[in-house]
């Protein structure tokens, strides 16, 4: 392209174009894609006059350094530093696993059964980003006979994540799977989609056409190991198929995934009282029915049987999103009772833990502790448990105060009639325990 002369004007600064100006210099040689920008804001002004003959630059190796300025000081990256930065930081789609053409699979007349289309990929603990959204594309090529009954699976450490049933036609099948990562990294979410989307010249379609079916259940594949990834069909009568190509990729956010959760939604952490043992309708015990009652406004079920306050914080620290965005429930410190030495201590370090992981603007909802039936008044630990009530009343203005709401026995426990065995709640206690927060939530504006 060629190169014009331009007049450096007084509103350029140290830089024009890109190029540091030189102690005195008032001409630049630039092309005219290099110079649109600098006429547009004046500073240059076009001579007319051409140029000399551009020169090349060199590619970018890994020695070159970019000038940057951080806290109005400068510093200088090497190439290989901020190409390290970006994909560490997953500024770019990564290829997680890609393969080439397989060998042809024949499938028998009788007894078919699933015959793997390529060796059984293994990819290490830590290659998924939280997050981060991936993407599985297929190439698999029918050749003869045209069967009807034959199918593809795709599964990670042996959970399907997809099914394909061909239709009866030489051709190939397209599929292409999406799937997306826990914001703590640790599992996959996927739908075993029934699905057909078939190209087959001797049907005479002259584009790709799908046929879904509904989608099944969503599919969960544990991450904390390593990710095993099959691709299998079940080619049946003679039927013959191959893949022809493989690619996963996986796209997240700078830094994270990012906090898009809306301001009001509600996110519910516990442990078996919040998962809701004991409950028959709705499934899901006290979450279900403030999602029913507070229609239109997420609310997310986070509780898990038999887990300790620390456990349960430590899920809700690894979530990057639920965990402290919008408003946040923390029921604790019920399977802490007669096991710690210190109850109070031990729920309150939990809560503050909660509350210093919280994102500005969100909100933090602690519950009290409530006892079993065996743990009545005066007994060590309905006595350890008031005391731990007490400090989180104290330290939390925003305290749900659910002993308060359910052990309304004269010797301080939950009445029968709210109760599904000594510790967990009926449909009648997690009604109370519902219109107990909706309450607080409405008293709070939140």
């Amino acid at each position: 392209m060629a190169v014009e002369i331009y007049d450096i004007t007084n509103k350029a600064g140290r830089y024009v174009a890109g190029f540091k100006r030189l102690p005195g210099q008032t001409q630049i040689e630039l092309t005219p894609e290099q110079a649109g920008y600098e006429l547009s804001q004046g500073t240059i002004t076009a001579t007319g006059q051409p140029g000399g003959t551009p020169v090349e630059p060199e590619p970018v190796v890994d020695s070159d350094t970019f000038e940057l300025r951080r806290a109005g000081l400068p510093t200088r990256p090497t190439a290989a530093q901020v190409a390290a930065y970006v994909k560490a930081q997953g500024g770019v789609p990564n290829v997680l696993l890609a393969c080439g053409p397989g060998a042809p699979v024949y499938g028998p007349a009788a007894n078919a059964t699933f015959f793997d289309l390529m060796r059984p990929a293994v990819l290490p603990a830590g290659v998924f980003r939280p997050g981060a959204a991936l993407e599985l594309d297929l190439l698999i090529e029918f050749l003869a006979p045209a069967i009807a009954g034959r199918s593809i699976q795709i599964t990670i450490n042996g959970v399907t994540i997809g099914q394909s049933f061909p239709v009866a036609a030489i051709g190939s099948t397209s599929i292409k799977l999406p799937a997306w990562v826990s914001n703590d990294g640790k599992s996959l979410l996927a739908y075993a989609v029934n699905f057909n989307d078939v190209v087959s010249p001797a049907a005479g379609q002259g584009a790709p056409f799908s046929s879904h079916a509904a989608q099944a259940a969503a599919s969960v594949v544990d991450l904390t190991a390593q990710a095993t990834i099959r691709v299998q069909a079940k080619p049946v009568n003679g039927d013959i198929c191959r893949l022809v190509g493989l690619c996963l990729t996986q796209r997240s956010m700078p830094g994270g995934p990012a906090a898009l959760l809306p301001l009001n939604a509600i996110s519910c952490w516990g442990d078996s009282l919040t998962a809701g043992s004991g409950s028959t309708t709705p499934a899901g015990g006290w979450p279900s029915r403030l999602r029913q009652a507070l229609a239109g406004r997420g609310v997310s079920n986070f509780g898990i049987g038999g887990q300790t306050s620390l456990q349960i914080v430590e899920r809700m620290l690894a979530d990057r999103v639920m965990g402290r965005n919008g408003i946040v429930i923390g029921w604790i410190g019920r399977n802490d009772v007669g096991v710690v030495a210190d109850l109070t201590a031990t729920v309150m370090a939990q809560h503050a833990r909660a509350v210093a992981n919280l994102a500005p603007g969100a909100s933090y909802l602690p519950g009290t502790i409530t006892p079993s039936s065996a743990e009545v008044s005066g007994s060590a630990n309905h006595t350890a448990i008031l005391a731990a009530n007490v400090a989180i009343k104290a330290a939390f203005p925003n305290a749900i105060d659910l002993f308060a709401a359910l052990a309304t026995e004269p010797n301080g426990t939950i009445a029968a009639a709210n109760r599904s065995d000594a510790v967990h709640l009926n449909d009648a206690g997690y009604e109370i325990v519902k219109t107990t927060v909706q309450s607080k939530l409405t008293a709070l504006g939140l």
